[in-house]
């Protein structure tokens, strides 16, 4: 008789490489690879910048992608045909970090905004012309980010807790009488957003909303009772998925807004790994909703890891890539997100390279995607249990016909002692294209009080594993 046992960590091991799917095959639960990354266009900042070219930024306005990559500015069309919209004398005057981009494209300028957190720009769609915006000739007191709120771009001023707004469907015209001071919570404004139009003020110790009335002197109210306590750890840290906002708290939990009122969702294990992290205020966040499921995802450059939340089931897992210049686990390639059209476009860290995220690709940029499993710990009440066989059943028969899919296998290692020490890779074959019967076995592995076992493999191929048996847990 056969056992099935829990191979899904919800809690101390995170998946890497893998998404949880509660309802995949027959009402089962799987763990499926992530969508991989296929190259869509090289911005060739690369060959400039040197070791790190950085997207920094996607926007999508009038069927076009704008892209800033490094300091240049491009805009992208549905054929992947790049142009660079920036000149030698034009271009951005930061060359990394994240930027925001906000647009108006239903007026006749249609202008797009970009701030680097030090300088800000305004991008004139219609004449292709980009502007530095300055204090001597458009009135312009300086940003950190920029929002967007029916036909007005804000900025949360330098060092400051004041923000202030253009004139209306001008980019360039600004009142330095127009600006307002956010007393409460004490402390500079963090970030700007909007959100069901409302501007959306964060500090590192607070949330604040205002209403916005488009007519009369000051378009901007404090909407008492809504405060949030939690603050913001770093400026880029916040996203919006599925009519819901998501950010990394102050205190290194993540959080989604329901109503005004914040609820964690990363739990204790994740938030203490958060906490071990040297370097947290330089998060990244951004969202995508991919086959109806959304996902938020918290990349930290600082440490090279990438975590994904998947709202619709409250599982966590970790997302990694290999490099281009060492064949090891780096950072995801996702630096930044837009979605163009049905496709899913994403900006990549270090190379200048704009890609398609699709679940129909199991490689990212012609890199394995190598994804790992740790089982929960198998234990049966602190006696001895011999595992005289243990079976992993997963998609089979999809190899490729020539390449590294042409012959997947997976691999096998197990501890005995709390993870502390771990077996050799005991790999097994999947089999070739159309094989499906092929059983995934390992053989007397022995007797513990307690099992860990982990599963990974790098094959491009799609990978669905829904089932693990052991067979007999006897007693010794």
């Amino acid at each position: 008789m056969a056992y099935e046992f829990p191979f899904i960590d919800r809690l101390e091991n995170l998946p890497r490489n893998l998404i949880f799917n509660p309802n995949l095959t027959g009402g089962k639960s799987a763990l499926v690879l992530s969508p991989g990354l296929e190259k869509l266009a090289d911005t060739g900042t690369l060959e400039v910048a040197g070791t790190v070219a950085e997207i920094r930024g996607m926007a999508n306005m009038n069927d076009t992608v704008y892209i800033v990559a490094v300091d240049k500015l491009f805009k992208m069309n549905s054929s992947n045909t790049l142009t660079e919209i920036t000149t030698s004398t034009t271009r951005l005057l930061t060359k990394t970090g994240a930027v925001t981009m906000e647009y108006n494209d239903a007026s006749a300028a249609r202008q797009l905004v970009i701030c680097d957190g030090t300088y800000s720009y305004s991008y004139s769609e219609t004449k292709n012309v980009l502007t530095k915006l300055s204090g001597d000739t458009h009135n312009f007191p300086g940003g950190e980010s920029v929002a967007y709120l029916n036909g007005r771009w804000l900025f949360n001023l330098p060092d400051t807790n004041r923000f202030t707004w253009s004139s209306l469907n001008d980019s360039l015209t600004y009142d330095s009488t127009d600006y307002i001071g956010v007393s409460e919570p004490a402390g500079d404004i963090l970030r700007l957003f909007t959100f069901n139009d409302q501007l959306v003020v964060f500090k590192k110790n607070g949330i604040i909303f205002y209403d916005n009335f488009i007519s009369g002197g000051n378009p901007y109210t404090h909407r008492n009772g809504a405060d949030m306590t939690v603050g913001l750890k770093g400026r880029n840290a916040v996203t919006e998925i599925n009519s819901t906002i998501y950010w990394l708290g102050d205190d290194l939990n993540v959080y989604r807004a329901n109503g005004y009122n914040p609820v964690v969702v990363s739990h204790y294990q994740l938030s203490t790994k958060f906490e071990s992290y040297t370097v947290t205020d330089d998060a990244i966040a951004f969202g995508y909703i991919i086959d109806g499921l959304p996902y938020v995802v918290f990349t930290f450059p600082t440490e090279g890891k990438t975590w994904i939340y998947d709202p619709a089931t409250m599982h966590w897992s970790e997302r990694s890539s290999y490099r281009d210049d060492a064949f090891y686990d780096g950072i995801f390639r996702g630096n930044c997100y837009v979605k163009f059209g049905e496709r899913h476009l994403i900006g990549d860290y270090r190379n200048g390279v704009v890609y398609e995220m699709k679940d129909t690709i199991y490689e990212d940029n012609g890199q394995p995607i190598k994804w790992k499993n740790i089982c929960p710990a198998w234990d049966n009440n602190r006696e001895f249990m011999n595992i005289s066989e243990l079976e992993v059943v997963c998609t089979q028969g999809t190899a490729t016909l020539s390449g590294d899919g042409s012959a997947p296998t997976i691999i096998l290692r197990y501890s005995k002692d709390n993870g502390n020490t771990w077996s050799m890779e005991l790999w097994r074959a999947l089999g070739e294209t159309g094989e499906y019967g092929n059983r995934l076995r390992w053989l007397r592995l022995g007797s513990a009080r307690k099992w860990y076992v982990e599963l990974s493999g790098n094959a491009p191929i799609k990978w669905i594993i829904t089932d693990v048996y052991v067979h007999p847990p006897e007693r010794r």
